[in-house]
């Protein structure tokens, strides 16, 4: 049925894409799926559902290459603060800091609230080993810490004359 629904809307992007959405719910029918997004992308490269869609398809299977390749051209092409926050997270997986870093700071340029850009910016800060990195990504528990730091200034050898010695740090 839908592969008639797709012919009789000259196999537009958007019928292509609604088809292949329902074709990915079956993996025996994904590779079909990634074939008719990308037969999609070809004719409108900026058809973000088909671009969201493939992308996923590519998670799945791991192809972390893949995703960046699609979110890429995606940036160069039709920049939105998801697609960088997307790609920042992909180059978080291929454990390529400096681009994750670089695409969550292009991202919250154009949008300041872009929650999973500030949230990958604070992975990058927290961990700079890359340590806590390969854990899941979008558990927004995984990182949550509240912890106040203060230091205070030992006064006990500070002279009156450096008033600069006795003031109060906190961060």
């Amino acid at each position: 049925f839908a592969s008639n629904c797709c012919k009789q809307l000259n196999n537009a992007p958007r019928a292509l894409t609604l088809y292949a959405s329902v074709l990915m719910k079956d993996p025996v029918t994904v590779c079909k799926a990634k074939s008719l997004l990308e037969k999609a992308l070809q004719q409108d490269d900026c058809h973000l559902p088909a671009v969201y869609r493939l992308v996923e398809i590519y998670e799945q299977e791991d192809n972390i290459e893949a995703v960046v390749a699609v979110l890429e051209k995606q940036v160069r092409i039709n920049p939105t603060s998801q697609m960088h926050q997307m790609l920042g997270d992909a180059y978080i997986r291929i454990n390529n800091d400096h681009m994750a870093f670089e695409n969550y700071h292009i991202s919250l340029n154009m949008d300041a609230n872009n929650r999973r850009s500030m949230e990958g910016m604070q992975r990058l800060h927290a961990t700079p080993s890359g340590s806590q990195l390969d854990r899941p990504y979008y558990n927004p528990m995984s990182d949550v810490e509240t912890a106040e730091v203060s230091f205070e200034a030992n006064n006990d050898n500070i002279h009156d004359s450096d008033p600069e010695a006795s003031s109060e740090i906190s961060i």
